[in-house]
């Protein structure tokens, strides 16, 4: 059986528990819906044991080529082809302002970002209501474009309060509401023990592209023209892209690396033997020097084998020593 839009019957929730206890199998039941339906206060069981979670995001660029994903295969390897598909700015910046919501992908950018906005608008006036009373609606509308701008970003938390006019905890409250109806994620900073990661700032992301550039209203020509706007477009790009493969393959976490000394590194995957530094450029060249962080961190940092690579926008894979690599982003369709 499958239930669709689940947070609209919440009650249903206890009558699963009660069959499935009553007639366990696998595979039963398939229940579907645009928000978390276990985040609403009318929820009191969580299906634990029961169920597997599955988040589904907007399409990746393979999924529309219809390739398969290797990215995580080569970072595991330490080995990448001499030759990936083309790779340019023009393209990136393209898959990127496109995003993956299957609806939008063939239309023009015009009417693209007008769908993006709507559907924005249909979660926080429609989809809003199964999770909490929000009184203040325009000032989630605000916060969505504030959210969105700190895309790639950790959030000023006193910053943000204070210019929508709003408290700290209302504000925490607002953000969590986002994350549950699955347009911004938020990823932890790394650190060497689970003690030190208490008060370190997370790092959030709208999880598409397209709809960050939406609610924007970012246009191509001003993002390949705008070094900001380009770095967090494709920052966001590549965070989708890594968070499917991650949500298929589950070996590595994923995390960001900042500290005091203004060394970062953009993206971090970490398994039992392996550390791999992610690096996202831009440009459609690579230097040694956009190496430096990463190759800090890999000899002050890392205690275990690291992996460092710069996704660019060129075509070339390119050996910048041992375990460092220039690699077109095009490797995660590819």
């Amino acid at each position: 059986m499958i239930i669709d839009e689940i947070q609209k019957a919440p009650h249903l929730i206890a009558a699963l528990k009660q069959e499935v206890d009553e007639r366990p199998g696998k595979g039963r039941f398939l229940i579907t819906g645009s928000s978390d339906v276990f985040s609403q206060s009318t929820v009191s069981e969580s299906l634990a044991g029961r169920i597997a979670n599955l988040q589904l995001s907007s399409l990746t660029v393979g999924e529309q080529l219809g390739t398969s994903p290797q990215f995580l295969s080569y970072c595991r390897t330490n080995q990448f082809p001499d030759m990936l598909s083309s790779c340019s700015k023009e393209m990136v910046v393209g898959y990127a302002l496109q995003g993956g919501y299957p609806e939008v992908i063939m239309l023009p950018p015009q009417v693209r970002g007008l769908w993006m906005q709507q559907y924005v608008d249909t979660l926080l006036t429609h989809d809003m209501v199964h999770i909490a009373a929000i009184e203040r609606q325009a000032v989630m509308r605000q916060l969505v474009t504030t959210v969105a701008s700190y895309s790639s970003k950790a959030l000023n938390i006193s910053q943000i309060a204070g210019a929508l006019g709003i408290s700290r905890p209302t504000l925490h409250a607002y953000c969590s509401y986002l994350e549950q109806l699955y347009l911004f994620t938020r990823i932890p900073s790394y650190t060497q023990t689970e003690y030190a990661k208490v008060g370190k700032l997370e790092t959030w992301f709208a999880l598409d592209s397209g709809l960050l550039a939406s609610v924007l209203k970012w246009e191509f020509g001003t993002v390949m023209q705008d070094a900001d706007q380009a770095g967090k477009l494709m920052e966001t790009f590549v965070f989708h892209e890594l968070f499917v493969q991650l949500s298929l393959q589950h070996d590595y976490t994923l995390y960001r690396y900042r500290d005091h000394e203004k060394h970062e590194i953009d993206f971090l995957l970490e398994k039992d033997d392996q550390l791999v530094g992610l690096e996202v450029k831009a440009g459609e060249t690579v230097r040694s020097d956009d190496f430096k962080h990463m190759l800090w961190f890999r000899d002050s940092i890392a205690k275990k084998p690291f992996v460092g690579i710069v996704l660019y926008c060129g075509n070339q894979v390119l050996s910048f020593g041992p375990s460092l690599w220039a690699v077109p982003i095009s490797a995660f369709w590819s």
